[in-house]
């Protein structure tokens, strides 16, 4: 009935056992990878011991915090918001439209008043006028900007998508799922030849992804040379920035890559531009 999982202290898998140990080092970390996740075992016969489980798996959450480099989570403590998991919330619905709730255990009457103050924070033209709401993370962000960006050119045919090597991991599947193009994936189809200046640089096929510097921010003057034959025949685009990626901590600078599309001409304006800030919150200067 129920499947019974490895003991954390059980020997390593068979896998692992053939994997060849270049050096200390890398054993030490696969050996810390594997230590790292107490595992639960269900018999039918035996009862878990849940108390040891958990003060177990929180000493290893400590443990992993405190070695963690990239990711921005040592300093955030939610113990002083623990007293509201006693309520169950539901923030359906949508802040900006005026209409009654009658549902009353809900935060949403809080998240027009954040989505104004990071306006304002991001300097936007016109802070009172904006749309906005607090998803679930990063995929509901990036899906959400994408499905603005699309729907602001539905009546233009075909639309590509450029981001970078260092792009969150959920750009590809909000692509798929939208139905949409990447960059690489149209000039495939419509047959577009590499840009010269690229193959002076030894790249001969159209990348899946906008190559990055050494640093992990995009690299400018690729971008331009890839977006040319896209300027050349008018094809809107859509380009996914990094802020603060979760491995490297990169940013892209957004000034710099407005800079390339205004060499090309682009009908590029504070109306047109959707943002994913952290990949938490997404606001729009067009309503939606």
């Amino acid at each position: 009935m129920f499947k019974e999982f490895e003991h954390e202290n059980n020997n390593q898998s068979a896998d692992w056992k053939n994997c060849k140990k270049d050096d200390k080092a890398s054993e030490q970390i696969e050996n810390y990878e594997q230590d790292f996740q107490p595992q639960l075992r269900f018999h039918n016969h035996e009862k878990t011991n849940l108390q040891s489980f958990h003060q177990n798996l929180q000493r290893k959450f400590q443990d992993q915090t405190m070695r963690q480099l990239s990711f921005p989570i040592r300093n955030h403590n939610f113990e002083h918001m623990s007293p509201y998991l006693r309520y169950y919330l539901n923030n359906h619905g949508d802040s900006f439209q005026e209409y009654r709730d009658y549902f009353s255990l809900r935060t949403r009457q809080f998240e027009k008043q954040v989505i104004h103050w990071f306006s304002q924070l991001y300097r936007s033209p016109n802070s009172e006028n904006v749309w906005g709401y607090m998803p679930s993370g990063s995929t509901e962000s990036i899906i959400k900007a994408f499905y603005q960006a699309r729907e602001y050119f539905k009546d233009r045919k075909g639309m590509a998508v450029f981001f970078s090597q260092q792009a969150h991991s959920s750009v590809n599947k909000s692509i798929v799922y939208l139905k949409m193009n990447s960059f690489s994936q149209l000039a495939k189809t419509k047959g577009f030849l590499i840009p010269k200046e690229l193959e002076e640089r030894g790249i001969f096929e159209w990348p899946e992804r906008v190559p990055t510097q050494q640093n992990g921010e995009i690299d400018y003057e690729l971008l331009k040379y890839l977006l040319k034959p896209f300027a050349e025949q008018e094809i809107p685009i859509a380009i996914s920035l990094t802020i603060g990626a979760t491995i490297a901590s990169n940013f892209d600078n957004t000034q710099k890559v407005i800079d390339v599309l205004n060499s090309y001409e682009f009908n590029l304006s504070h109306q047109d531009i959707q943002v994913v800030l952290r990949h938490q919150l997404f606001f729009s200067n067009q309503q939606n």
